[in-house]
């Protein structure tokens, strides 16, 4: 029966086993494979020895989770390090990294074909979609990433116009916008899936991670990592989890069936224990006449010891023994009967749980299973010997508990029940006489003082034998206590004996007690200088270790470059080890190696910054196309300039937030609705926090049930609460009700109330003071003003200023100084902000103004704040307009010449008779050579069509063309009796020139500016004799030559149309000067005496220049970005010559040997153009960083998004 009970119990308590380590290894590695913890040791020691490579690997395969938070940390720290690790690698990175390279690339190129693909699906439905087209199809498409390509081919193409641009950078801007966000959220759901992983939720973590996968945010390598790492984990600890769940229900079917067993071997113990109390029905009845038998056994001895005593009494003791002995022996087999019948029900029930006994025994531990099984025996024959008790079977008690005490020796408690119960027995079956119960209750208390002596002797034994002898010297008192006190009903004999038996005890346990003091002190002594012998070779061998640990990582350190770190841990080393040799050559190895380094890398960063300079001379050539232009970072400085200037005067984030939520329209239809109701209304559609001071208003008279009627349709949400709080408080004379939005609360309340709550905040107004000049000095081209502008005697140029005075009293006229505009400003905010008896300058409390180094100091309720802010924006905003103006001179010149001559000469030689040769000659070639016009320029020092760089206000378009330059000549002569001279010339030339001249000039609204483009030339205008010295008196005069754009010009209040007033000079020097001879004379006086020895005739000369200017002043008004011909001319010349003989030129065709023609025609068109340009500082921005004025920082997730 135990055979098959223990082989139950075994299969389960495997089964549970099983489970348990399934269980364990869900939560932790397994025993085979490395932990984390070792796996971050592993990985941090290659880290510090230098192997990068392998620790990136080890450092991958580490479950961040099953770590502490600061070995997290430097495990992040350590991979973040490796990631930003030189780009020089050892041989066996370098394959890596070419991998790394050749994925990115692959990645780059797969990205490539996507926006490719996503381009030939818009292709196959057109064959060449416009960018239009292109725009409206990444509308449709709900992939955003084909649409995100879409719309940076259409950013990157130059076919798309810039509304198009701007339209498809603002779309990419929002899903970048919404992938950030989408990040964030996948970060969250991260954590959340961790934080259920952690609490033992394996569903909702994994449900978390699948909806993140699904989502396919961008997280990064790391969190990927992290996520690939939790989800693995939650696989892993399902996985364990179901196994254990497996185990566990293959336990229970293995504990159902040790159950089933147990069930039949408990019928089989019922039946056994049936015939067996049966059998022991009879050996009952012999035993308790033999227990009888022992009674009257135990009653003759002591009957005996108390006749020893009691001589006197003995004989009337042995009448009263004999009574109760045969009053015993009656009683005796009065009760055998009813006992027997109970003796098989009880000897069941003991067979019952014996039973159960072996069952529990058998459930307990196996290595100690028999022990259990006795100590839970002793219980059960214990709790039966108590239930035999309290039915009077004080025998059967006697015989359990002697089973107990049988099984469980140890326990004392037995052992007093037993002498308990043995006590009442005795005292039950003697007879009620007095010196029976004497003798009895002597007897017993000897028994019990002989128990209790024992008992303590055998602890002083045991304590003795386990070295505690404080313990054994209380026992061994006790043991005498106990003695002395049944001094009186023991022997006299037997108590000596004891005594002596309880004082070599004593003697013997302090012996012992010192003989173990003197070894323990011995074994102390022996102990400590053999763990001070370890502890020394141990610190030696750890100090050796430490040292060389130190030196290892120094060399890794070496090799990482990391030279202050090495010299750090090699003076450590040596502060260990002062005579390392090995320790100080490496350090003075890396102090040389560290010198040179930072010699190269400071060669390194010398020819760097040599070479970023010339990179940066390179930028600045770079022409700017564009009229104004932002930096690349202006949306990260915009972000943290805006930061901080809600202290400085500007609105709070959360206030604008509201002002843009009141902003939207709502519908209103308000038909007779509560007042109330109409706040609540206005909450739930804005969502803005409103609170409303119902205090104030029932003193003001208003309640809750106040009836509105009110219907609009889609007015803003701020206008839609001003005409429901004016309907309100209509019948409400002097305080009616307003409201102020305060720290992202709207508060509605009455006007007295609103007034109590003020605020004092500085308003930065230093740039509303500049003032803005008007430039009207501009210089002029006339030649007037250039002869007056003059020095003489040669000294080195005119002492005034080569654009006239310098003064700039014109460019101040007519504006206020600094004072006036403060207090300008200042009476402007307290005329039109809130109420005129508010302020403290017109007698009240509410608010108050100053002005501190441009700083204005206000008080006042959050309303006016609202309102000054909004009016110095208005300030700001007017004057953060500008115009530019490019003015363009066109010059068109177009020149033709067409010239054909023949000359046809003849002569007759020898005709005798006197006569002479007869010549007949003509010229009518020279007459018709040479056709001119007069539009042809005058010579200039350039060749035609040439440009001078250093003045590019000389080119030359053309000086018309050239009439002595011939495109064809062709001659014959025939020399005889008969000399024949025949030249024919045939030329024909065409010609066109554009010449342009555009200045540009970009100035504020309503001011007046200027720009120049200009070369000064200098001349000799005028030369006096010097008396008694043979020399001039040079006048030095200087000529402008140039362009001059000089231009007024004021916006309209739509800021549509410019109306402008321009002067656009443009003038030309001929070069060189015409030189016109002056002659002087001199008399020199050789003696000094006042009289003219001798007089000179000088000669020089003196120059004067030529200029050719155009010149328009005139007033227009033009639309933005629109161009007005604001002046020209256009002449047109056209110059024929025919000259031939008289009547042969008549001849049809012999009139073609005596006529000669020449036709020239030239045509020169002059153009003045102005263009302006408004710029307006917020479109430009918008422009060029769509959607950044409505919340910069929402900008710049997508910015960084687009850098990740």
């Amino acid at each position: 029966m135990f055979t098959r009970q223990h082989l139950s119990v075994f299969v389960v308590c495997t089964g549970l086993i099983t489970g348990s380590a399934l269980y364990l290894n869900a939560e932790e590695p397994a025993a085979t494979a490395p932990t984390a913890a070792e796996l971050y040791v592993s990985g941090m020691d290659m880290f510090e020895s230098g192997d990068l490579q392998s620790a990136r690997e080890i450092f991958h395969k580490i479950d961040p989770m099953q770590l502490p938070k600061d070995q997290r940390v430097r495990l992040y720290e350590s991979l973040k390090s490796l990631d930003q690790a030189p780009a020089v690698a050892p041989k066996a990175e370098k394959a890596e990294v070419a991998k790394v390279a050749e994925v990115t690339e692959t990645a780059e190129v797969a990205t490539i074909e996507v926006a490719a693909e996503a381009v030939e699906v818009v292709e196959e439905v057109a064959p060449a979609p416009t960018p239009a087209e292109m725009l409206a199809e990444a509308d449709t498409l709900s992939d955003t990433t084909k649409a995100a390509a879409i719309y940076e081919l259409i950013i990157a193409s130059e076919g798309a116009d810039a509304p198009v641009k701007a339209t498809a950078n603002a779309r990419l801007a929002q899903i970048k916008r919404e992938l950030k966000s989408n990040v964030n959220t996948a970060l969250k759901a991260l954590a959340l899936a961790e934080a259920d992983l952690k609490a033992g939720r394996l569903d909702e973590a994994q449900a978390r991670l699948e909806n993140i996968k699904e989502a396919g945010a961008e997280l990064g390598w790391f969190n990927a990592g992290r996520m690939n790492s939790l989800a693995s984990t939650v696989a892993e600890r399902k996985e364990a989890l179901a196994a254990a769940e497996q185990a566990t229900k293959l336990a229970e079917v293995e504990a159902a069936e040790a159950a089933k067993a147990a069930a039949e071997a408990e019928a089989a113990a019922e039946a056994e224990a049936l015939a067996k109390a049966q059998a022991e029905k009879a050996e009952a009845l012999a035993k308790a006449e033999a227990e009888e038998a022992a009674a009257k056994a135990e009653a003759e001895e002591a009957l005996k010891a108390l006749q020893a005593e009691q001589a006197t009494k003995l004989a009337q003791a042995e009448a009263e023994r004999e009574a109760a002995v045969a009053k015993a022996v009656a009683k005796a087999q009065a009760t055998a009967e009813a006992e027997k019948a109970e003796a098989v029900a009880i000897a069941l029930e003991q067979a019952k749980a014996e039973a159960a006994a072996a069952e529990e025994a058998s459930i307990a531990s196996s290595a100690d299973l028999m022990q259990a099984a006795r100590i839970a025996a002793a219980k059960r024959s214990a709790m039966q010997a108590q239930k035999a008790k309290a039915k009077g079977q004080t025998d059967f008690a006697i015989k359990l508990l002697g089973q107990a005490i049988q099984n469980d020796p140890e326990n004392q408690a037995y052992k007093n029940e037993l002498a308990a119960i043995t006590s009442m027995n005795a005292a039950k079956s003697s007879p009620n006489s007095p010196i029976q119960d004497l003798q009895t209750s002597r007897v017993l208390q000897a028994q019990q003082a002989r128990a209790r002596y024992q008992q303590y002797m055998n602890n002083a034994a045991e304590g003795g034998n386990q070295k505690d002898f404080a313990a054994a010297k209380n026992a061994l008192n006790s043991a005498k206590n106990a003695l002395d006190s049944a001094r009186l009903i023991l022997p006299d004999v037997e108590y000596k004996q004891l005594r002596n038996d309880a004082t070599q005890m004593e003697a013997a346990i302090q012996s012992a007690e010192m003989i173990a003091l003197k070894n323990q002190l011995e074994s102390e002594k022996i102990k400590r200088d053999r763990k001070n012998t370890i502890e020394g070779k141990r610190a030696d061998a750890e100090n050796r270790a430490k040292v060389e640990s130190l030196i290892r990582r120094a060399f890794a350190l070496r090799d990482e470059m990391k030279y202050e770190e090495a010299l750090e841990l090699l003076d450590n080393a040596l502060f260990l080890d002062p005579t390392n040799f090995v320790a100080k050559g490496f350090r003075d190895m890396i102090q040389d190696t560290q010198v040179m380094v930072q010699a190269g890398k400071l060669n390194r960063q010398r020819n760097l910054a040599i070479a970023q300079s010339s990179l940066m001379n390179n930028e600045r050539t770079i022409p700017i196309n564009e009229l104004i232009t932002y930096p690349a970072d202006w949306p990260q400085l915009t972000e943290t300039r805006l930061k901080g200037l809600e202290e400085s005067g500007e609105e709070a984030e959360a206030n604008s937030r509201i002002t843009r939520k009141l902003a939207e329209p709502i519908p209103v239809e308000f038909d007779n609705w509560q007042f109330v109701n109409t706040v609540n209304f206005i909450r739930r559609t804005t969502g803005v926090n409103i609170f409303v001071n119902w205090t104030a208003l029932e003193n003001a008279g208003i309640d809750r049930d106040t009836l509105v009627d009110l219907q609009l349709n889609n007015v803003p949400a701020e206008k839609a609460l001003q005409l429901i709080l004016q309907q309100v408080s209509a019948e409400v004379e002097f305080d009616p009700l307003g409201y102020s939005i305060n720290e992202g609360i709207l508060t509605i309340s009455t006007e007295r109330d609103l007034q109590k709550e003020t605020k004092i905040r500085t308003y930065d107004i230093r740039d509303l003071l500049v003032q803005v000049p008007n430039f009207s000095n501009a210089p002029s081209f006339d030649l007037n003003d250039a002869l007056s502008n003059t020095s003489s005697g040669g000294s080195g140029g005119s002492s005034n200023s080569l654009f006239g005075s310098d003064s700039n009293n014109d460019e101040n006229e007519g504006q206020l100084d600094r004072e006036a505009t403060i207090e300008m400003i200042m009476n402007l905010i307290m005329d039109t902000v809130g109420q005129f008896d508010e302020w403290d300058v017109n007698g009240g409390e509410v608010s108050s103004l100053r002005e501190l180094n441009g700083q204005l100091i206000v008080k006042s309720t959050p309303r006016n704040h609202k309102q000054i802010m909004g009016l110095l924006s208005q300030l700001r905003e007017t004057r953060a307009v500008q115009i530019n103006v490019e003015s363009r001179f066109l010059v068109v010149d177009q020149n033709f010449l067409e010239d054909v001559g023949v000359d046809l000469d003849l002569k007759l030689n020898n005709l005798g008779g006197g006569f002479g040769p007869i010549a007949l000659g003509q010229d009518s070639m020279s007459i018709a050579q040479g056709a001119t016009t007069s539009l042809t320029p005058f010579d200039r020092s350039n060749a035609k069509g040439d440009f001078d760089w250093l003045s590019p206000n000389s080119f030359n378009p053309g000086e018309g063309l050239t009439r002595t330059l011939r495109s064809m000549d062709f001659g014959i002569s025939y020399i005889d009796d008969l000399e024949v001279n025949l030249l024919v010339r045939a030329t024909q030339a065409n010609q066109r020139s554009i010449s342009l001249t555009a200045p540009r000039l970009t100035f504020f609204n309503g001011q007046q500016a200027w720009v120049t483009v200009a070369r000064q030339i200098a001349f000799v205008s005028d030369l006096e004799p010097v008396s008694d010295a043979a020399g001039w008196d040079i006048t030095i005069s200087v000529l402008t030559s140039g362009t001059l754009l000089e231009v007024e010009g004021t916006i309209s209040s739509d800021r549509r149309y410019v109306t402008l007033t321009v002067h656009p000079s443009l003038s030309r020097a001929k070069a060189p000067f015409k030189r016109y001879p002056v002659i002087g004379t001199t008399d020199i006086n050789n003696g000094n005496d006042n009289t003219d020895d001798q007089t000179i005739v000088l000669q020089g000369f003196i120059e004067v220049p030529e200029t050719e200017i155009t010149e328009v002043r005139a007033t227009v008004s033009v639309p933005d970005r629109g161009t007005i011909l604001l002046g020209g001319q256009r002449l047109v010349e056209e110059v024929e010559v025919e000259a031939g003989v008289p009547v042969l030129s008549k001849i049809p065709f012999l009139n073609r040997l005596f006529t000669n023609s020449s036709t020239a025609k030239d045509e020169k068109t002059l153009l003045i153009l102005i263009k302006p340009t408004i710029i307006i500082l917020s479109e430009e921005e918008e422009k060029n960083f769509p959607g950044m004025q409505q919340s910069a920082e929402s900008f710049n997730i997508g910015e960084v998004m687009l850098s990740q």
